[in-house]
């Protein structure tokens, strides 16, 4: 089956819509001609594309072009839901301009994990864009596209994020290893996921992320951490352990590179974000 921006593009320069997919069945399989994001909100899915599978799990947004070959089905869960955004090559076009002048990387059909940071900031800008108004908060609905397209975009830039068909082994390996019990145990767990050699772990996680399995696991741990500093009132002592680091001095110096302030002043300005009235207690 074959659909057509000329279908969706009617009234809007984009189509967006939220997909529950409740039963093991594959959706239909379909192609078009023009750009889709999709993002996994809940659950996992099974992306099936251009002959290959992908697992996208939950906070994962998946790039889809023209003329590829796709269909979802369900993935190690009873039930997933998935925002879909349609966009046209027109926009895509836009969007190239601007990334080709600001010398960023460009990007076609690829798949990749969003941390906690950006997370809220696309939240509000598809809940405006599923608004359905000509004018959003005095902004046109195309611009206010081309704006939550270059939030993604920009992310995707970071060092951690996936741009390239990555293994199913390796997939499954990198998202089991975001559960507690699993990041808590370290490496040693890692391997065991993998099913592979250290040595084969390590090259591949290298090839497909750009990083080694200590610093993915780091990294795991470090986003665990700042989402209980935001959310929870625990020790900054008690999230370094829960988080699996033995070294407090350690643990603050990967923090801030991270995230470029200490563990403090990140709760602190998080808090301040929720209860603006905290700067002045």
């Amino acid at each position: 089956m074959v659909l057509y921006g000329a279908d969706l593009f009617k009234i809007l320069p984009y189509h967006i819509a939220e997909t529950r997919l409740e039963t093991p069945e594959k959706t239909f399989l379909h192609t078009h001609d023009f750009f889709e994001i999709f993002w996994v909100t809940q659950g996992q899915v099974r992306h099936h594309i251009n002959g290959t599978e992908q697992i996208i799990s939950t906070n994962m947004i998946c790039f889809v072009s023209p003329e590829d070959c796709h269909q979802f089905s369900l993935y190690k869960c009873d039930f997933a839901r998935f925002i879909n955004v349609a966009f046209s090559v027109s926009i895509y076009d836009k969007i190239q301009q601007i990334i080709n002048q600001i010398g960023l990387n460009s990007f076609k059909s690829c798949h990749f994990q969003l941390s906690y940071d950006v997370i809220p900031i696309l939240r509000q800008k598809v809940s405006m864009l599923s608004a359905n108004n000509k004018n959003i908060a005095g902004f046109d609905p195309q611009s206010l596209l081309i704006s939550f397209l270059l939030d993604i975009f920009l992310w995707l830039q970071r060092p951690f994020t996936q741009t390239k068909s990555v293994p199913l082994w390796l997939q499954e390996a990198c998202y089991d290893m975001r559960f507690s019990q699993n990041y808590s145990i370290g490496l040693k767990r890692f391997v065991q996921l993998s099913g592979k050699s250290q040595e084969h772990l390590t090259r591949a996680l290298k090839k497909y992320y750009g990083i080694t399995p200590s610093e993915y696991i780091n990294r795991i741990r470090l986003y665990n951490a700042a989402q209980l500093l935001k959310s929870s009132k625990k020790s900054v002592l008690d999230i370094v352990f829960e988080c699996g680091f033995n070294n407090t001095s350690y643990f603050y110096e990967c923090f801030k590179k991270e995230f470029g302030m200490s563990p403090k002043q990140y709760r602190d300005l998080n808090q301040a974000v929720i209860d603006p009235t905290i700067v002045s207690r």
